[in-house]
């Protein structure tokens, strides 16, 4: 009777002090499973899990065992009331149920779980009776038997091997703890109440070490998890800071390429604007040059040598050829001066020079106060012999008016004699340097003739251009007049159109 006393005593201590420190470890889920508890019984299973849920987080977190397995066991209880989901649900509280048994060490709390573990398989065999010792039971059993039962697979003999020899370890630990908790029953009815006083105070020492050592861990944890966010707040503000970095340097690199593309605008606006005024002034000077090499050659003489670099003389079976000479031109030179000599000659030269132009004449030269052009010598020219004839009355017309103003004026003048002549000539280019267009034949020395045979203010024509012109124009015959070095020539002065 005192030895059970004893043991009864024993227990006594041991259960204030399992609920001492459940109540020092978990005072706050504890109050959680009791609201989730009568969430259960009202049937409002939806607030009941909630309410389970946050127990079993707080008791995790405040590292109670011993509160995980009981919102575990509400949570199984909750789940199989609920109806839900029957196959699902039945097997969440399986699962439920043994996590609990694997965490608490609370006799009550197991039988409770086996209780409900039994209703979902009712194959679970009991457990043996242990009133003759400490409530020594052996958890790891139902956790094998329900593997074994949940196993789906045909190897049923090998199964039931294994759970047998499964089975007979378990009794060998049995026995070993009962062995063991009979020596610590011995030892504790050895104490004296001294000793057991100094034992309990001691174990309550001890868990109120252990109480701060979980509040000290649960600091700890709460510490690291703060120097986690922090952390993490820093490599967020990190990366703001190198995502701002990089659109800066972006932005930078895009505002110098702008830049930088803005100056080759600029640069090869600029260019391209010298390259526009350099092919102007090329296009002007070359412009400026065929005008040139058109005022001393004819354009189909200029084309060719700007294509091959010369050009060929050419035979002109018909042309019409004109000479004009001042009278008296070297008396009359004598009294200007070189300036005013040269003024009025190139007064009259430009003026031939127009007449020519207009009346579709090549200038071929002047020699001294010799004024030289010709007609035909352009392709599929068949009417020179009249147009020569009308520039001709135009030039004496010209230098008539010239003439009656210098009178006016009392300054000196000239007057003009004019000779045409119509026959074949060479044409052709001599020379590499300065070019000169020229014409060659009997022709061109018939025209000369017909010239010095003139009088002033007249045009004399040979029988030949006559006989082409006249129909356009009177004359007054002349007869053979004898020619330097040619012999008896027919002449004719032009007198007007017809």
């Amino acid at each position: 009777m005192h030895t059970l006393s004893k043991n009864l005593f024993g227990v006594v201590i041991v259960l204030l002090l399992c609920i001492q420190n459940l109540e020092a470890q978990a005072p706050s889920f504890t109050e959680k499973i009791k609201q989730a508890e009568q969430a259960r019984l009202s049937k409002d299973f939806t607030a009941a899990q909630r309410l389970i849920d946050d127990a079993y987080r707080l008791a995790q977190k405040s590292g109670s065992n011993e509160g995980m397995a009981m919102a575990l066991h509400e949570g199984a209880k909750a789940l199989i009331e609920s109806g839900k989901n029957p196959v699902r649900s039945r097997t969440k509280a399986l699962r439920m149920l043994k996590e609990s048994n694997n965490l608490t060490t609370d006799a009550s709390l197991k039988s409770r779980n086996r209780e409900l573990l039994a209703s979902l398989n009712p194959n679970v065999p009991d457990p043996p009776d242990n009133s003759g010792v400490m409530a020594v039971e052996t958890p790891k059993l139902p956790d094998v038997v329900l593997k074994i039962i949940d196993d789906k697979s045909s190897n049923g003999d090998k199964r039931r091997a294994d759970m047998n020899a499964q089975i007979a370890s378990l009794n060998i630990e049995k026995i070993a703890l009962e062995k063991a908790m009979r020596a610590k029953e011995k030892e504790l009815e050895a104490m004296t109440e001294a000793q057991l006083r100094q034992r309990f105070l001691l174990s309550r020492q001890q868990n109120l070490l252990d109480s701060l050592s979980i509040h000290m861990l649960g600091d700890s944890l709460l510490l690291t998890r703060q120097q986690m966010e922090l952390n993490a707040r820093d490599n967020e503000l990190a990366l703001q800071s190198s995502q701002r970095n990089l659109l800066l340097v972006a932005a930078i690199g895009v505002l110098v390429i702008a830049i930088g593309l803005f100056f080759r605008y600029r640069t090869m606006r600029k260019l391209n604007k010298l390259l526009e005024q350099k092919n102007s002034d090329i296009a002007t000077a070359q412009q400026r040059s065929d005008e040139l090499l058109l005022n001393i050659l004819p354009a189909t003489i200029a084309d060719e040598l700007k294509v091959n670099g010369t050009a060929a003389a050419r035979q002109h079976d018909m042309v019409t050829v004109l000479f004009t000479d001042f009278v008296d031109f070297s008396r009359i030179a004598a009294n200007m001066t070189p300036s005013q000599l040269v003024k009025e000659l190139d007064v009259c030269f430009r003026a031939f020079d127009e007449i020519s132009g207009r009346y579709q004449l090549e200038k071929i030269k002047t020699i001294g106060d010799a004024y030289m052009c010709a007609g035909g010598l352009r392709p599929n020219d068949q009417n020179h012999p009249v147009r020569v004839v009308q520039a001709a009355l135009e030039m004496r017309q010209f230098i008539e008016t010239w003439k009656a103003e210098k009178q006016r004026n009392k300054a000196p003048s000239f007057e003009v004699r004019i000779g045409i002549h119509t026959g074949p000539a060479v044409a052709g280019v001599v020379g590499t340097h300065k070019f000169a267009y020229d014409i060659w034949g009997n022709t061109v020395n018939v025209a000369a003739r017909m010239e010095e045979g003139s009088e002033p203010g007249k045009v004399n024509v040979s029988g030949t251009t006559y006989s082409y012109v006249k129909d356009h124009f009177k004359f007054t015959p002349r007869g053979h007049i004898p020619a330097k070095n040619i012999g008896n020539v027919e002449m004719y002065f032009v007198e007007t159109a017809a």
